[in-house]
């Protein structure tokens, strides 16, 4: 429980936010003004991923501090914050940066949230161990909610290829959110 209550202050602050700015800014052309200035594309996107980013990772810290404060002096809790912090900004970069409206936004990720759960949920279904890994590891939920729920159990292993799975996962959708940025910039 105390890992889905973690898992919603990152999807909410690092992914729904972001989504949701972006796609306004874009739908009222604030951000064409945004980006005349010498800040440029490239300064508009690494500011919202430092507000949202700070945003999410202080408020899953405070959420955490409540819950089990003894986690926040673990590496792998941070690395875990950190990565899923990273992997929702660039989820929410790429929904944002093909809608057109918030309402399409809106649509996008619900529709992101949707597909991963079904598909979660589907491979979890398998016969194991194909079953579980593959919903542990191929899907950033699936290594989020899991690193967590490690966190807090320390008597359950593999962490390290859950928090070596994150940080795959953080690099892929930074890249592919930074690629739709770009193909924004574009228009």
């Amino acid at each position: 429980m105390d890992a889905a209550l973690l898992w919603l202050v990152l999807f909410f602050t690092a992914f729904h936010l972001p989504n949701l700015s972006l796609a306004e800014s874009r739908a009222g052309r604030t951000i064409d003004a945004l980006v005349v200035t010498p800040v440029g594309w490239q300064g508009v996107a690494v500011a919202k991923r430092l507000f949202y980013g700070t945003l999410a990772m202080t408020l899953a810290a405070a959420m955490a501090a409540l819950l089990n404060p003894a986690v926040l002096l673990s590496f792998g809790f941070w690395l875990t914050i950190g990565c899923g912090t990273l992997i929702y900004l660039g989820v929410s970069f790429v929904i944002a940066s093909w809608s057109g409206s918030v309402a399409s936004a809106n649509i996008g990720a619900m529709i992101y949230l949707f597909c991963s759960g079904l598909l979660f949920t589907a491979t979890s279904l398998l016969p194991d161990p194909f079953g579980t890994t593959l919903s542990q590891y191929a899907f950033a939920e699936g290594s989020i909610l899991q690193s967590l729920h490690t966190l807090w159990n320390p008597a359950e292993q593999g962490t390290a290829w859950l928090l070596g799975a994150l940080v795959v996962w953080a690099a892929l959708w930074q890249l592919a959110g930074e690629v739709s940025y770009r193909r924004l910039r574009r228009r």
